[in-house]
């Protein structure tokens, strides 16, 4: 079984009146199962003990405590928030499934629900069990927030479902009028704000150093696709910055270059930059998604100068043939928006999209093929940005 990794967590409320605690000693760095240890010469993970205290921030007077006993399924929290009126909803991972839990403000459970078939209804696109517990809250994000007096929580999913969950009740709920306004404003606030803190930063130009750069990088790309799915055009100064961003979120194999081999390293938020742009009817400027580089293991790789901020795009593409390898068709129109089963190419003026299949054979396109728009139909796609 694939080791899962536990780490303390420490979350505040939207006001930060509170703040809640989640902790193991298992994690910490004198434990010989701690994370932080770096030669991870033990089996690691699976932390247990946990304990969640929820206290006042400008007293620190406890609110509640509370240490799950082994069967408690808050013995393995993955993620959590916490209201400003002490309630806590946490994400529970174990090896192959999801729980989502709701404590109340004296640190009773008063919800639980099975992610994969309460949550998600059984959707395989959204859930997937692996030995390593599930990831389908990856690159969604939640909320506590209030409307018309009731406090709820939110979460939105990388394929854009919207989970309600009323707090006081403890319960998922489809939510009324001023529920989902509420959220949706939240939301938006949220994308904008996170967009313009963090696409100045100095980060975006220089490999993540830590963890805490991890998150940072996290959030700001859950912010750009936010900001193209609600097409918030005040959005788009801060997306003309973030298209240029040089960060790196690992890489493939790439072709052979001069009878060398090379890796396609992935730009990691070019590609849900110029996403968030088309949805917004925003041609992108034409920096490069993909780099060619010798050894992509950053800082030892080599870029290798490749044409980029092509234009006339659509007229380029009709040019492209059958046969073609990789190095002509990056000549001609660029490295594609999206590498993914296939190589694909957005024309917004279009609109439509224009998908190369290879031959891994011979290495050359074997089909050219017109599909929709990518950024209109683009939830088989979300995956790959």
């Amino acid at each position: 079984m694939t080791c899962i990794d536990y780490p303390d967590l420490i979350r505040r409320s939207p006001s930060s009146n509170l703040r809640l605690e989640i902790r193991s000693p298992d994690n910490d760095r004198e434990s010989p199962r701690s994370p932080t240890t770096s030669s991870r010469e033990f089996w690691g993970g699976f932390q247990s003990d946990f304990t969640y205290t929820v206290t006042r921030s400008d007293s620190g007077e406890v609110v509640w405590s509370r240490t799950p006993d082994e069967h408690d399924l808050l013995g393995m929290p993955n993620d959590a928030w916490v209201s400003d009126d002490g309630h806590v909803v946490v994400i529970v991972r174990t090896p192959f499934s999801s729980y989502l839990l709701v404590v109340d403000p004296r640190g009773q459970t008063i919800g639980q629900y099975d992610v994969a078939s309460e949550v998600l209804e059984s959707n395989d696109d959204e859930f997937r069990d692996t030995s390593a517990g599930s990831h389908w809250n990856r690159r969604g994000r939640g909320h506590c927030f209030v409307a018309a007096g009731k406090p709820y929580w939110s979460f939105r999913t990388l394929l854009d479902r919207q989970i309600l969950v009323d707090l006081e009740q403890g319960k998922i709920v489809a939510g009324g009028t001023a529920a989902c306004r509420e959220r949706r404003r939240v939301q938006r606030r949220w994308a904008l704000a996170t967009l313009r803190k963090n696409v100045n930063d100095q980060l975006l130009q220089r490999p993540p150093r830590s963890q805490p750069d991890w998150r940072i990088l996290n959030r700001l790309w859950i912010a750009i696709f936010w900001c193209g799915l609600d097409r918030t055009r005040s959005a788009l100064p801060a997306l003309r910055q973030a298209e240029r961003a040089t960060i790196s979120g690992g890489y493939t194999s790439g072709w052979k270059h001069n009878g060398k081999s090379t890796d396609l390293v992935i730009m990691l938020l070019v590609r849900v930059t110029q996403f968030a742009l088309r949805r917004l009817g925003e041609e992108p400027a034409g920096y490069a998604p993909y780099w060619l580089c010798r050894n992509g293991a950053a800082p030892q790789r080599t870029r290798i100068p490749l044409p980029e901020l092509l234009t006339d795009r659509a007229a380029r593409l009709d040019q492209l043939q059958i046969g073609m390898n990789h190095q002509q068709v990056v000549n001609l129109v660029g490295m594609p928006d999206v590498d993914g089963f296939g190589w694909y190419y957005d024309v917004l003026a279009g609109p439509y999209s224009l998908k190369l299949t290879w031959d891994h054979q011979s290495d050359t396109v074997e089909k050219i093929e017109l599909e929709p728009p990518g950024w209109i139909e683009w939830k088989s796609r979300a995956s790959w940005l």
